[in-house]
């Protein structure tokens, strides 16, 4: 790093950096096996630093309010079919969800280096399926290869953000978050992040090798995104909008070598004078124009 003053004055520096490696529980932690009877209990004893076996059955609503450390965290590992109708981790820090199925969401809601994971979430009414709902975000949350379905048709009536549609499939918010190789069919928005005064802090994202389908507003919406955040290689198949930068505040906001195939309106809505935008390398197969751009909106 080399920083000139023309005033006088001058700086060179060497920096070292590496990408943050993909969370995964040490292989001593302790497992502890639970049902639907004890798991609130097993929760709250114990401390950080565990493995919960989830057996199969109802478990309902679960508000974990619970926390792991770094290197230790708390981890809920589904070991057959363990239902839940919604998950809350408002709060938590160091908390992994692997292999859960849950017919509702998950709240990320200020949560910090919580992951979701091998998950499959099928939202049947409500806003979101795996996310935040608002303020204040979640923070490095690692939310990768899970299956998750909404109730929205691929008709004519249901596309557009007027249309008769509701849900989004993983909604985020806040620094250093990362969505991947997810499988996300169904849904008004497959994967968004958050708009206006609800945006907090959305730096640092990454949404990339994930599988969006019959996504009748937006399949990838990456708007009030503010800087540095990647769109990378994802597939897109059936949407009314491919890619949305409505706007992008400033960016760079990368869209990089994504597939779409039968979008019906614009593969790239960068609308409302969206700022820094960088489109490069990606591959569109629909009726009409492939690329176009216009921000005035």
């Amino acid at each position: 790093l080399a920083l000139e003053d023309p005033d006088g004055g001058s700086c060179r520096r060497l920096l070292e950096a590496r990408t943050r490696p993909v969370p995964r529980p040490p292989r001593d932690l302790p497992e502890v096996r639970v049902d639907p009877s004890t798991i609130r209990k097993s929760i709250g004893s114990g401390g950080p630093g565990r493995i919960l076996l989830l057996a199969a059955g109802d478990y309902g609503d679960l508000d974990v309010a619970a926390s792991g450390e770094p290197g230790r965290p708390l981890v809920l590992r589904a070991q057959g079919e363990a239902r839940f109708r919604r998950v809350v981790l408002g709060g938590c820090r160091w908390v992994h969800l692997e292999g859960l199925t849950v017919r509702g969401s998950i709240d990320l809601t200020g949560a910090t280096d919580c992951v979701v994971r091998y998950c499959r979430v099928e939202l049947a009414g409500g806003w979101f399926a795996i996310g935040v709902s608002g303020r204040p975000g979640t923070t490095r949350a690692y939310v990768a290869d899970n299956v998750v379905l909404g109730p929205n048709p691929w008709t004519r009536e249901a596309m557009g953000a007027e249309g008769r549609n509701h849900g989004e499939g993983i909604q985020i918010t806040g620094p250093g978050n990362v969505v991947c190789y997810n499988r996300v069919q169904g849904f008004r928005d497959g994967i968004s992040t958050l708009e206006e005064s609800a945006a907090q802090e959305q730096v640092s994202i990454d949404v990339y090798g994930n599988d969006v389908s019959t996504c009748v507003d937006d399949a990838i919406e990456a708007d009030f995104t503010m800087g540095n955040c990647r769109v990378l290689e994802n597939r897109i198949t059936h949407a009314f909008c491919g890619l949305s930068s409505q706007p992008g505040l400033g960016g760079p906001t990368w869209f990089v070598r994504n597939v779409m195939y039968d979008v019906t309106h614009c593969s790239f809505k960068l609308h409302r004078f969206s700022q820094g935008d960088v489109c490069l390398h990606n591959t569109v197969v629909k009726i009409g124009d492939g690329m176009c751009c216009f921000t005035w909106e």
